[in-house]
């Protein structure tokens, strides 16, 4: 995780450090380390853990700014109607520019 330039693209990954929740009770502002010189043109997330009987997915709340991105975990209405969910792990990256980027583990 970190805040990084490489090939004139910024890039930032991480990990959330405050659980997001439901999308109605547990939104969450995820800050960059660090300020990219403008919005980030892409913002990939996705949820690591997968807690509760109901099945979830992470949202973007928001778009993303230089400092910070919004995000919730979401759940289906198939069983019943509200869209609570209890907390879950969240990952993100994201790109100053479109880009081809390899990832590897250090």
């Amino acid at each position: 995780s970190g805040h990084a330039t490489s090939g004139g693209v910024e890039i930032e990954s991480g990990r959330s450090t405050t659980d997001p929740g439901g999308y109605t009770t547990g939104k969450w502002t995820a800050g960059f380390t660090s300020e990219f010189s403008s919005a980030p043109a892409v913002t990939v997330i996705a949820q690591l853990t997968m807690r509760g009987p109901d099945g979830s997915w992470p949202v973007l709340t928001s778009n993303p700014t230089q400092s910070a991105f919004g995000t919730a975990v979401d759940e289906d209405q198939m069983l019943d109607s509200e869209r609570s969910h209890a907390s879950e792990k969240i990952a993100y990256i994201a790109l100053s520019q479109e880009s081809s980027v390899e990832l590897r583990r250090p």
